[in-house]
């Protein structure tokens, strides 16, 4: 075949090449794309809006479009992204849509709130900050209560502190006492167990660490790492018996920070250690 002659190319059927022998999504293609998944990601936001609202009062400039979500405009979000200045409710909201991106849609929605480039979107290195440092609060109480138990008890098991725990470090923010701080935790560890009944399936590490710590806890499975011990055989003059027959394997900045890599997506190669054994 002489130059000159080549066979046109095939036809894109709305996809454009992107310069590598590949092809890429026009923009007609995105747009269904994302129209797509602000229809899916409705049920998972509005529940989980209606379930624990935005810190009250909301403000003023953005409760319009916050009542649009509540309603299942999940378009509002990118309204509000592309024509307002980022307020601190709005930011509230874009970090609980960070919590939820294993639902793909809400991930997606994500996603193009970064490639719009709103300056307020909490970018991997923010979204690490604040998970690390809210993991690492939380932590640290965890483990002051295990460090507390053991001492009370060498022979206590760290399965039998979860529920003593909860109970006793669990912090209502409407200040219930009695019979209605204890349906909240009960519906809590319920949640914990079986997530919510629309998912059917349990709740993802994000979820988990985002309604404990509303609390000022840790799920179990941070909580049993903070309690993971071995004992010592060594001796040490003046040393009180009870604490030296156990050492935490971790510190609560160790496993604040392996966890909150693992929210993120990061390696934790990327973020400076200290050392793990205390």
């Amino acid at each position: 075949m002489t130059a000159g002659h080549l066979p046109a190319p095939p036809p894109c059927h709305g996809r454009v090449a992107d310069g590598k022998g590949s092809r890429r999504p026009s923009k007609a293609d995105q747009k269904k794309a994302l129209e797509r998944s602000l229809e899916q990601s409705k049920s998972t936001i509005v529940f989980e809006l209606t379930s624990h609202p935005l810190r009250q009062p909301v403000n003023p400039r953005f409760y319009p479009y916050y009542l649009r979500v509540l309603n299942g405009d999940m378009a509002a979000i990118l309204d509000y992204c592309d024509r307002e200045w980022p307020v601190d409710s709005y930011y509230e909201l874009i970090g609980r849509l960070v919590t939820l991106q294993s639902d793909g849609a809400v991930k997606q929605i994500v996603a193009e709130i970064a490639r719009r480039g709103n300056p307020f979107y909490p970018n991997e290195e923010d979204a690490y900050e604040h998970w690390y440092n809210t993991l690492k609060r939380d932590c640290k109480r965890a483990r002051a209560f295990i460090r507390h138990k053991y001492r009370a008890d060498a022979s206590v098991k760290r399965e039998q502190l979860w529920n003593p725990y909860v109970n006793q470090c669990y912090i209502s923010r409407r200040d219930r006492k009695g019979a209605a701080r204890s349906e909240e935790i009960r519906k809590l560890k319920e949640w914990a167990e079986t997530g919510d009944s629309h998912r059917r399936e349990p709740p993802s590490l994000n979820d988990m660490v985002d309604r404990f710590s509303i609390n000022r806890l840790v799920p179990k499975q941070i909580f049993f790492e903070l309690a993971e011990s071995y004992r010592i055989s060594w001796d040490r003059a003046g040393q009180d018996k009870r604490c030296r027959n156990r050492r935490f394997r971790w510190t609560p900045s160790f496993i604040a920070r392996k966890h909150a890599c693992e929210m993120v997506g990061i390696s934790p190669n990327t973020v400076s250690h200290k050392n793990r054994r205390k």
